[in-house]
């Protein structure tokens, strides 16, 4: 007879743990293999946390491109990269402006695209995300000077209305490129945003 119960009982499932019972918040240094060229992941789950927590995409895998440090990371880069997002995502996460505009999430998004497009390609390059964003939102300074924790539906639909020259599939290229931008913003910055 086992020690733990009936005879015959070969496994015993442990009690589930609840939240209060997890002590660490999970990270993870993750490499996900691209068609061309590999990138390097954290995850970061809070305690008592759910779901698959934050992800940040680090920067390139050194696979094609020699590690500059910045945009394409060696392991040891990427696991100092990912310490350091770690560390923050346990201050309470990155330092943002609560008066973030439109204007500021467009620029950071095409920064990250921008790199993201260089790492890919192995020389400085700028994005779909640039052109498209940079000829449609920026100029647009009634969209781009509103906060973020302002911003309404009604300003994004009287925002598609000004540019009615455009249809079909551009305008819907359009709108995804800003809604990536507002999204990632959101997925960054989600602690200090209403």
């Amino acid at each position: 007879m086992s020690s733990h119960g009936h005879a015959g009982d070969a496994r015993i499932k442990p009690p589930p743990m609840c939240p209060s019972q997890v002590k660490y918040a999970t990270v993870m240094l993750g490499y996900y293999r691209g068609a061309r060229v590999g990138t390097w992941v954290a995850r970061y789950r809070p305690v008592g946390g759910e779901g698959n927590g934050l992800k940040k995409a680090l920067g390139a895998a050194d696979d094609t491109a020699a590690a500059n440090g910045t945009t394409v990371l060696d392991w040891k880069q990427a696991l100092d990269k990912a310490t350091e997002w770690f560390k923050q995502q346990e201050a309470g996460g990155d330092a943002v402006d609560p008066d973030m505009t439109v204007e500021d999430a467009v620029d950071a998004f095409i920064t990250m695209r921008d790199e993201r497009q260089a790492a890919r390609v192995g020389r400085p390059a700028r994005s779909t995300a640039s052109s498209t964003l940079g000829l449609h939102v920026l100029p647009d300074k009634v969209l781009t000077q509103i906060r973020l924790r302002d911003l309404t539906e009604a300003n994004l639909r009287s925002w598609q209305r000004r540019f009615p020259d455009i249809r079909g599939s551009t305008k819907l290229r359009i709108v995804s490129e800003l809604k990536a931008a507002l999204n990632a913003t959101f997925k960054e910055n989600r602690k200090v945003l209403p």
